[in-house]
C-alpha cells in the first residue's frame, strides 16, 4: 500500500461511525470514489455500489454471459457504539448501546461523541447496564469532558463509542 492509499484508508476509518448512524464514512469514501473517478452509485438502503454507475447497469452486468464471474465484497461501515436517549442533568446523556462489547472496565471508560456534523466532543461512561446475561452493555450514562459544544445537538442526534488511542492501528 503507497502512503496515497494509507491516507485515503486512514481518513475514511477515522470517521465518527456507530449501528444506523453510518453516514460519515459513506460521505468520506463517496468523496474519494468521486474524486478517482470510480464509478458507483447507492442503491435504495444506502449501500455503496462500486464498479458500475447505475443500477441499471449493474443489472446487465447481472445479466452478462461472460467468463469472468462478478464479484462481490460487502463491508460493514459501522462498529459497536452508542446512541443518545435523553440528556441528563449536570452534563450527562443517558445512552443505549448497540452491537458487542466488553463486560469489564466500563465505568469510567474513555468515549468520543459526534452527530451528523462530525466529532462534537469527549466523556466517560458511567452508571453502566450490563444484559441481565452479562454479556454485553445495554446503556449508560455518559459524563462529558467539554459539554458546552456537545449539548448543543438534541440527545436522539448524539452517537459515540469507545475511544481508543487511535482510528488505525498497524
Amino acid at each position: 500500500m503507497n502512503q496515497r492509499q494509507a491516507a485515503l484508508l486512514r481518513t475514511i476509518l477515522s470517521q465518527p461511525t456507530a449501528p444506523f448512524r453510518e453516514d460519515l464514512v459513506a460521505d468520506a469514501a463517496v468523496r474519494a470514489l468521486d474524486r478517482y473517478n470510480i464509478p458507483h452509485f447507492l442503491d435504495p438502503v444506502g449501500n455503496i455500489v462500486v464498479g458500475v454507475a447505475s443500477a441499471k447497469a449493474y443489472r446487465e452486468l447481472l445479466r452478462d454471459r461472460d467468463a469472468e464471474p462478478v464479484r462481490v465484497l460487502a463491508a460493514h461501515m459501522d462498529h459497536p457504539g452508542f446512541h443518545g436517549v435523553k440528556w441528563l442533568p449536570n452534563n450527562r446523556l443517558q445512552a443505549k448501546w448497540f452491537g458487542g462489547s466488553p463486560v469489564k472496565h466500563l465505568n469510567g471508560a474513555r468515549v468520543w461523541l459526534a452527530n451528523t456534523n462530525g466529532m462534537i466532543g469527549h466523556g466517560r461512561m458511567q452508571a453502566v447496564r450490563l444484559h441481565s446475561s452479562k454479556r454485553y452493555l445495554l446503556s449508560a450514562e455518559i459524563r462529558f469532558d467539554d459539554a458546552i459544544q456537545v449539548r448543543d445537538s438534541r440527545a436522539s442526534e448524539v452517537f459515540g463509542g469507545f475511544s481508543f488511542r487511535k482510528p488505525v492501528w498497524q
